[in-house]
C-alpha cells in the first residue's frame, strides 16, 4: 500500500506543474495555436522520452526506490527555480518564430519532463520484481497516479491558481514532491516483506512474449494515445465554447478526463489479474472495451450540447469521466499483453508508454493543429470514431480466436460505423448554436455563417451579431449611430491629436478596424489578430473587407504580447484593444500590470493605450496604477505616460471629416445625427459624476482608484478574476 500511495501523490505536483509551466510558457511564446501546440507536445514528448529512459535505468538500478526517491527530488528542486529561470529565458528568447520558440520551449521543460516519465516504468520494475504480474502492477500504478493527477486537477481549479496564483502553487507543487521522496527513501531503507523475485521464478518463470504480439501491443497504445488525446481536445473545444472559454473548464474537463483514465486503469487490473494475456476471454475484453469507447466518444459531443439545453453544463463532465475510463484500460491492457514479467519489465513499459505518448503527440499535431482547419466537429468526431473501431476489428482477428465471435465483433463494429456516418449530420445539427444558447436554443436560432478552425469556432447570427468562443464579440456594423458601442474607436481624437500611427490588438469581423483604418490622420496602422478564421469571414462582407487590402493597414497573425516583445523597436501613437471579457481564459495576459509594461515600451512620445476592460474594476486599477495618466471612458480605458487633455473640438472636426466608402460618417445636413453627436460630446464633458451611467460617462484616474479600493491589481501572477467565475 505505501508504494501506490506515494505514486498518487506523485501525480498530484507533475500535473500542477503541467497547469503552471503552460502558462508561464504562453505568456512568453504566445497563446496561439501554434505556440501552444507546440509547447503542449514538448510536454508530452518529454513525458515519453522519460518512460524510455526510466524503463533503461530499471535495468541497472539495484535500488529502485531509492532512484524514484531521488528522481522526485530532483524534479522539485527542479519546480523550485523554474518559473526565476522560465522569466530569465522566456524574457530573452520571447518572439523568436514558433520553430525556434519550440525547441527552446522544450529544453527548458525537457529535464523535468524526463524524471516525471521515468517514475512509472521505476515502480512498474519494483513492484513485478516482487509480484510478476505486468498487468495488475501497471493498472495499480496507473490507477493511482493519475488519479493524483485528476485530484490535482480540480484542486488547480477550485482554489490553488485563484487563491495562490502560479507561484503559490509551485510551491505547493514541490512540498509534495519532497514528501514522496522522503517517503520512497525512507521504504526503501527497510526490509522488503513479500516474496522474492528468485523465489517467484523459481515457482513460475515468466514465459516470453513473441515479438510480433510485443509490436501489436506497442501499435495498440500508440493508437489509444492518438484515439483518446483527440477526444480531449474535442471535448476541451466544446465545452470551453459551452462556457465561453472560461478558465476553469480545460482543468475541469482534463481533470474528469484523467479521473476516467484512472477508472479504466482500475477495471484493467481486475482484468489482469483474473486473466492471462493469451486467455480468448482477454480479448474479448480488449475488442469489447474498445467499441464501447468508440461509441462513447462519439455520442458525447452531441450528449453535451443536449445537456446543455437541460441542465447546468457540469453534469456533462461526468460522460467525460465515463468515455475516458475506456480508452484509460487499453494502455494497462496492453502492457499486460505485450510486457514479460520478467527483470525487462520495466523496460518494456517503457516502451508501451513512450508509444502511448508518441501517439498521443500525433493526435495533438494532427487532430488540433492540422485536421481542425479543414474539417468540423462532426466530421474529426465520425474519423476519430471509425479509427477506434478500426482498432477493435484488428483485436478481434489478433486476440479473437473463435470464427463466429471474430465476425460478430467485426459486424457489431461494421454497424456502429453505419450509425455514425448515417446519423451524423442529425446528431451535430446545429451544435454550436444548442451550446451558445443552452435553455433558450430553438431550431430557428440558426448562425448564418459559422467558420470553425484550429484557433476557434466563430458564428454569425442573421442579424450580424458575431460570437467568437463562445461569447459576444461584436456586430457587423461600421456606422457611428449604427451600434452603441462603435462610438468609441470614432473617439481616439478626443485624446490623441494626431493619431498617424496605430497598433489594434485584435481584428475580430473588423469593424473597429475599418473604422480606425479610415481616420482622416491615418498614416499606418498595424493589426495583430491571432484567429485566421475572422479574415477569412471579413473577406465574405463587402463594407468590412477592404480593411484587410487597405494599404495604410498590415494584419500579422500572431499573439499580441508575443508580437510586440518580438518587435521592441516598434512605436505608435495610439496602441488599442477590443478586449476580450476580462473573466475568459488567458485574457490576463492583456490585461495584467506586466502586459502595460510591455505596452509602456511601444508609446511613442505623447502615445496612448486604450483598451476595453469589459466592466472589470480589477482592469481599471490595475491601468491606473501602471499609468500616471488615465480616463475611464465607458467601459474603456485610456492610459498614457503624457497628461491626456481632452480636446473635443479635435474630435469634432475629425468626425466630420470622416468619410467611409466616400459617404461622410455625420451628415451636418442631418439634423437627428447631430442630435447624437451633441449626446455624445456630452458624455465626454461628464467626468466624475456619480448620477451618470457607467456607460455614458467618464472617470478620471482618481474617480477610478477610488471605485476600485480594497481590489486586486491583475499581474501575470495571479491572473486577474480568472480562476474565480
Amino acid at each position: 500500500m505505501p508504494i501506490p500511495l506515494l505514486f498518487f501523490i506523485s501525480g498530484i505536483p507533475a500535473l500542477l506543474y503541467q497547469i503552471v509551466w503552460q502558462r508561464v510558457l504562453f505568456s512568453f511564446y504566445g497563446t496561439n495555436i501554434e505556440s501552444v501546440t507546440a509547447i503542449v507536445a514538448a510536454f508530452i514528448l518529454g513525458l515519453g522520452l522519460g518512460g524510455w529512459l526510466g524503463g533503461k535505468l530499471s535495468l541497472y538500478s539495484n535500488n529502485r526506490l531509492q532512484l524514484f526517491a531521488g528522481v522526485e527530488l530532483l524534479i522539485g528542486l527542479f519546480g523550485l527555480i523554474s518559473l526565476p529561470l522560465f522569466d530569465a529565458v522566456g524574457g530573452l528568447t520571447a518572439g523568436l518564430p514558433i520553430a525556434q520558440s519550440g525547441t527552446i520551449a522544450f529544453a527548458l521543460i525537457l529535464l523535468p519532463t524526463l524524471l516525471m516519465g521515468a517514475t512509472l516504468p521505476l515502480l512498474t520494475a519494483y513492484l513485478v520484481d516482487h509480484q510478476p504480474n505486468v498487468g495488475k502492477q501497471v493498472g495499480t500504478l496507473y490507477f493511482v497516479n493519475t488519479l493524483g493527477s485528476a485530484t490535482a486537477c480540480f484542486l488547480a481549479a477550485f482554489y490553488l491558481m485563484g487563491n495562490l496564483g502560479l507561484n503559490g502553487s509551485i510551491i505547493f507543487a514541490v512540498g509534495f514532491n519532497l514528501l514522496v521522496a522522503s517517503g520512497a527513501w525512507w521504504l526503501s531503507q527497510r526490509p522488503h516483506q513479500g516474496p522474492s523475485r528468485q523465489t517467484q521464478e523459481q515457482a513460475a518463470p515468466a514465459l516470453p512474449i513473441a515479438a510480433k504480439t510485443q509490436r501489436n501491443a506497442l501499435l495498440l497504445a500508440a493508437g489509444a494515445g492518438f484515439v483518446s488525446l483527440s477526444w480531449e481536445i474535442m471535448w476541451v473545444r466544446s465545452f470551453a465554447f459551452l462556457t465561453g472559454g472560461m478558465a476553469k473548464v480545460f482543468a475541469l474537463v482534463l481533470g474528469s478526463f484523467l479521473l476516467g483514465i484512472a477508472l479504466g486503469s482500475l477495471f484493467a487490473r481486475g482484468q489482469a489479474k483474473q486473466y492471462a494475456p493469451d486467455d480468448p476471454h482477454f480479448g474479448r475484453i480488449l475488442m469489447i472495451t474498445l467499441l464501447l469507447a468508440s461509441v462513447a466518444g462519439y455520442l458525447l459531443l452531441p450528449g453535451i450540447a443536449y445537456l446543455a439545453q437541460q441542465i447546468e453544463y457540469g453534469f456533462a463532465l461526468q460522460y467525460v469521466a465515463i468515455s475516458a475510463a475506456l480508452w484509460g484500460a487499453v494502455l494497462p491492457l496492453a502492457a499486460h499483453l505485450g510486457i514479460t514479467a520478467d527483470g525487462q519489465a520495466g523496460a518494456g513499459m517503457g516502451k508501451i508508454y513512450l508509444a502511448n505518448i508518441l501517439g498521443s503527440v500525433a493526435g495533438s499535431l494532427v487532430v488540433g493543429f492540422w485536421l481542425m482547419d479543414h474539417l468540423g466537429i462532426a466530421q474529426l468526431a465520425t474519423l476519430n470514431s471509425l479509427l477506434g473501431l478500426a482498432m477493435a476489428v484488428a483485436v478481434a482477428f489478433w486476440l479473437i480466436p473463435y470464427r463466429w465471435e471474430r465476425l460478430a465483433g467485426i459486424a457489431a463494429s461494421l454497424l456502429v460505423a453505419l450509425f455514425m456516418v448515417s446519423n451524423n449530420a442529425v446528431l451535430f445539427n446545429q451544435f454550436y448554436e444548442k451550446l451558445l444558447l443552452k435553455q433558450d436554443f430553438t431550431a430557428d436560432k440558426k448562425f448564418a455563417q459559422q467558420h470553425e478552425n484550429r484557433s476557434g469556432v466563430i458564428g454569425i447570427t442573421p442579424a450580424g451579431v458575431v460570437y467568437g468562443g463562445g461569447v459576444y464579440d461584436g456586430r457587423l456594423a461600421t456606422g457611428l449611430f449604427e451600434a452603441k458601442g462603435l462610438f468609441r474607436p470614432y473617439s481616439i481624437s478626443a485624446f490623441h491629436k494626431k493619431p498617424a500611427k496605430v497598433l489594434m490588438i485584435g481584428l475580430s469581423m473588423g469593424a473597429w478596424g475599418r473604422i480606425v483604418a479610415s481616420h482622416p490622420q491615418l498614416e499606418s496602422m498595424t493589426v495583430v489578430e491571432i484567429n485566421r478564421g475572422y479574415p477569412a469571414l471579413i473577406e465574405t462582407h463587402d463594407h468590412l473587407a477592404p480593411v484587410l487590402n487597405n494599404p495604410k493597414v498590415k494584419v500579422v497573425y500572431d499573439d499580441g504580447r508575443r508580437w510586440m516583445r518580438a518587435n521592441p523597436e516598434a512605436k505608435f501613437d495610439f496602441i488599442m484593444m477590443n478586449t476580450t471579457w476580462h473573466w475568459r481564459a488567458y485574457a490576463s495576459n492583456i490585461l495584467s500590470s506586466d502586459f502595460m509594461q510591455i505596452v509602456k515600451a511601444h508609446l511613442a512620445p505623447g502615445g496612448r493605450f486604450m483598451f476595453n476592460a469589459t466592466g472589470s474594476l480589477e482592469a481599471q486599477r490595475t491601468a491606473a496604477l501602471s499609468f500616471p495618466h488615465v480616463w475611464r471612458f465607458s467601459n474603456n480605458v485610456v492610459a498614457s505616460m503624457d497628461p491626456i487633455p481632452l480636446d473635443i473640438d479635435n474630435w469634432k472636426k475629425q468626425l466630420l471629416a470622416y468619410r467611409i466608402d466616400g459617404e461622410p460618417v455625420v451628415d451636418p445636413m442631418d439634423d437627428e445625427q447631430l442630435t447624437h453627436l451633441q449626446q455624445l460630446e456630452q458624455q465626454l464633458r461628464t467626468v466624475d459624476d456619480p448620477q451618470a451611467s457607467y456607460w455614458s460617462s467618464m472617470g478620471s484616474r482618481e474617480d477610478i482608484l477610488a471605485a476600485s479600493e480594497g481590489l486586486i491589481t491583475i499581474t501575470d501572477d495571479n491572473m486577474g478574476v480568472e480562476w474565480h467565475r
